[in-house]
This record gives C-alpha cells, sequence and structure tokens, in this order.
C-alpha cells in the first residue's frame, strides 16, 4: 500500500513539474534584425525538435512562432526571479540551430547547454567555445563510469597545465559542471 502512494506521489509531482515546464514564461526575444520583442514564451528544450520559439504578447493572446534562425539571443524569467539567457547557434553537422542556455560568459571561454530529465534526474549537455573559435565544440555531459565527458574536457583545455593539474588533484570537479572549470580558466589561463 505505501508503495503504491509512494508512486501516487511520484507520478503527481512528474506531472506537475512537466506542467511547469511546458508553460509560457516572460521573455524577452533579442532578433538578429535588431529588433526585440516581449512577452511570454517558451521553446522545446530536446534539441531535435521543433527548433522554434513559441510566444504570446499576452497570456490570452494567439501563439505566435519564430523560427531560431532569426534569434540572437532570448532572456527568460523563471518563477523565483531567474533570468537565463539562452542563444541560438547553428550546429555544424546539420545545419540546424539551437537555443541553448549561457552558463559561463567569459573573457576567453564561453559555457551552453541544455538540460534534460533522464529518469528523474536533470542531466546537462555541455558545449564550449572559446572566444576566438567561430563554433561551438560538443563536449557531452558528465559520466563517471565511461570517461568521455574527462577525456573531452582534458584535451579541450590541455592549454591549460595549471587547469589540468586542479582537474587531476580533484580540486575541480568534473561532476559539478563545467562553470567552475570555464571560471577557472578565464581567471588563470586564457591569456597564454
Amino acid at each position: 500500500m505505501k508503495s503504491k502512494l509512494v508512486l501516487f506521489f511520484l507520478l503527481i509531482i512528474s506531472a506537475v513539474c512537466s506542467a511547469q515546464s511546458n508553460s509560457f514564461l516572460p521573455s524577452k526575444v533579442f532578433l538578429k534584425s535588431g529588433d526585440t520583442i516581449y512577452g511570454i514564451g517558451k521553446f522545446n528544450h530536446k534539441i531535435n525538435k521543433n527548433r522554434i520559439f513559441k510566444y504570446k504578447t499576452h497570456s490570452k493572446g494567439k501563439e505566435k512562432r519564430i523560427e531560431l534562425s532569426k534569434i540572437e539571443f532570448v532572456q527568460i524569467r523563471y518563477p523565483k526571479g531567474d533570468i537565463k539567457t539562452f542563444k541560438t547557434f547553428r550546429l555544424p553537422n546539420d545545419g540546424q540551430f539551437i537555443l541553448l542556455q549561457e552558463f559561463v560568459k567569459g573573457r576567453y571561454v564561453e559555457v551552453y547547454g541544455y538540460s534534460n530529465i533522464v529518469g528523474y534526474m536533470p542531466v546537462v549537455s555541455y558545449y564550449i567555445k572559446k572566444t576566438n573559435e567561430e563554433g561551438l565544440t560538443f563536449i557531452g555531459s558528465y559520466d563517471a563510469a565511461f570517461g568521455k565527458f574527462k577525456n573531452k574536457v582534458y584535451d579541450y583545455f590541455s592549454d591549460c597545465d595549471l587547469l589540468i593539474k586542479k582537474l587531476k588533484e580533484k580540486e575541480l570537479r568534473l561532476r559539478n559542471g563545467l562553470d567552475e572549470i570555464a571560471d577557472f580558466y578565464n581567471k588563470n589561463c586564457g591569456d597564454k
């Protein structure tokens, strides 16, 4: 009986979280044309689906759509006042545009990504770009078991021995994401 009750509550919580992630939120859309659109909006977080941004000028307004190729970046205000910035990028493999959340915007390196829910756990997939590079490099998501993420991070930041040393000595942790690592790179490594 208890297990059925726990399962019921988990299903309710999952449904509520899913509904919240699909809701329209206060947004500012900065277009490549220089125009700005104010309203409420949302986009599909699934990287390979519906590469458009949906918005309304007010809650009862008609839903409109903007192709990501026309968007420079979007700022969305989430509950609790968090404002997140999402930039558009063209993927090199298929030429499609995607919106990626901006995690770190530094002088030498920038970190972007998107979150998915796998099971009940949020998983962040990372893209990274040094400011002197044209395109993004896909790093992936943290994987303690297989080490692909670790190898990609080590390769990407191989130009900074101090950072690699901090990673090997576990003073900086991969499982905490790339924000702290990119901040360290921006402060200690980028001007070499």
